[in-house]
């Protein structure tokens, strides 16, 4: 749950990665005053480590003068009971009240800045330590990151976020300030990575480095250094994420949807109901495409994606979610996690012996058109025009209705789902699925393969006719997909 108000208008939130010291030149902490007032003025609430002091302090205090809310994080082993207080760099006294028993950090060298919590504006929260409380960071900063001068540790954490841009666990804005040309070594360093053939030329941009106009000279200027805030919310509002490859203007990802129910302990691949059955997924639509059109890349590896996923749902916490992976052209992943809609039943991996709570299923009015590339019907990307049309003629007002698609009399699969329908055969009772073939191309999805494999279900012709008879005699109809697992139907 966010720590922001919702009634505020407030933007997506931003973390701020800084030195808990205020280092040797003005500049720095008359930089981060800037910043943290500049945020604030454009309504982006911060994020940050929690500590008083240094240019945590001044980056924090600034943005809660000038209105903002801030949310800090401070490990467990940081919290202090008091300390000392000391102006901001612009106060000849700073006269705000000091509340007992606030949550405290001992964190860093220099002087307290903050001992009062703003009207409520300020909030505190304990983690239970510097790893939790990154991860803790990355899952509230959907705005982006940006960091000032800071020591070993605000490098760790910059780099770490630049990973996760390349790795696609998250796809927002790492904005580095070069404030008195800090970081122009770290650039260097960058571009002698990329000529030593460690970093791809396409993966500079997956963070940007932010001079003033003018350029090194200006950067070093004291006198400049109040333009830092403006110059932090233009290269916000300005950032687009870079193109992961060449060739690939206007090819929509590929992707898998599955489930994560956290359950407090290690995140591991039994968390994600068939696991390997969505890295099959994605790799065999990633062999597809490749063997056909350029800027795909090489397929990262089952355990790179794994990794990727890993990162994120350990960033993500408790609940129930949806999980997407998708893998965009020049094979950069992204991982999105989703919260589970209120009332969602657990994942079923079979279906029930008897039939249970039922979702409404529609027969889509019209027949679904053939398309000439039958492509993005057999693998599953983000073009989906064809299911969002079906969805939009079902008769009903209900929001995400589930429509059956069919063609030449031949059922196929509905918006989200394959089906079965329970229907006798040779003497026997069996849960039928609509045979794949040149004639019927359609999504056949992880859960699909799952039942066929474990031999819940037989291949068969299903039409129409099959669907009105089930209607008619009471057959049961299931639908199963990644997310849900399998769900009972009720034919409308």
């Amino acid at each position: 749950m966010s720590p922001f108000p919702t009634d505020k208008q407030l933007k997506k939130p931003v973390c701020a990665f800084c030195g808990s010291s205020p280092g040797s030149s003005a500049i720095y902490g008359e930089a981060a005053a800037a910043v943290g007032a500049a945020l604030a003025e454009a309504s982006y609430p911060l994020v940050y480590g929690g500590g008083r002091r240094g240019l945590m302090g001044v980056v924090s205090q600034s943005h809660l003068k000038a209105g903002g809310y801030t949310h800090g994080l401070l490990p467990r082993a940081l919290v202090a009971r008091a300390s000392e207080h000391t102006p901001h760099p612009s106060d000849s006294a700073f006269t705000g009240t000091p509340k007992d028993g606030a949550i405290k950090s001992a964190e860093g060298a220099g002087h307290d800045l903050l001992d009062d919590d703003f009207d409520g504006r300020l909030t505190m929260e304990v983690v239970g330590s510097m790893h939790e409380r990154k991860a803790k960071m990355a899952q509230l900063s959907s705005g982006g990151f940006v960091v000032l001068p800071g020591g070993y540790g605000t490098f760790e954490e910059l780099l770490e976020m630049v990973t996760w841009n390349q790795l696609g666990i998250h796809s927002v804005p790492v904005l580095v300030l070069n404030i008195g040309n800090f970081y122009t070594s770290l650039q260097t360093l960058v571009e002698n990575a990329v000529t030593a053939g460690f970093i791809q030329p396409q993966n500079v941009k997956l963070m940007t480095v932010v001079n003033l106009p003018g350029g090194p000279e200006a950067n070093a200027d004291p006198a400049k250094a109040g333009e830092w805030g403006a110059a932090t919310v233009k290269a916000l509002q300005e950032w687009e994420f870079p193109a992961a490859g060449v060739d690939v203007a206007g090819k929509p990802a590929l992707f898998s949807t599955g489930r994560f129910t956290a359950t407090g302990g290690a995140v591991g691949k039994t968390n994600v109901p068939l696991w390997d059955l969505h890295v099959w997924r994605l790799r065999s639509a990633h062999a597809h495409f490749a063997a056909k059109e350029a800027g795909w890349g090489a397929w990262p590896g089952d355990e790179a994606v794994w990794a990727a996923v890993k990162a994120k749902l350990e960033a993500t916490g408790a609940g129930d979610w949806r999980l997407r992976i998708l893998l965009h052209p020049g094979a950069r992943l992204e991982v999105q996690t989703i919260p589970a809609a209120a009332g969602t039943a657990a994942f079923n991996p079979l279906p029930s012996a008897v039939a249970g709570p039922r979702r409404k299923l529609y027969l889509d009015p019209s027949e679904t058109p053939t398309e000439s590339d039958p492509s993005y019907r057999l693998y599953k990307t983000e073009q989906r025009a064809v299911y969002n049309a079906a969805a939009a003629r079902a008769p009903t007002d209900e929001p995400h209705p589930e429509v059956l698609l069919h063609a030449g009399g031949r059922l196929l699969e509905s918006v989200t789902s394959n089906i079965a329908i329970r229907l006798p055969r040779a003497g026997a009772w069996a849960w039928v699925t609509p045979a794949l073939g040149e004639s019927t191309p359609f999504l056949a999805g992880t859960m699909r393969r799952h039942l066929l494999h474990a031999g819940v279900l037989v291949e068969g012709e299903l039409g129409v006719a099959d669907w009105e008879r089930a209607r008619e005699e009471g057959y049961r109809v299931i639908g199963f997909n990644g997310f849900r697992g399998v769900w009972e139907a009720e034919i409308v």
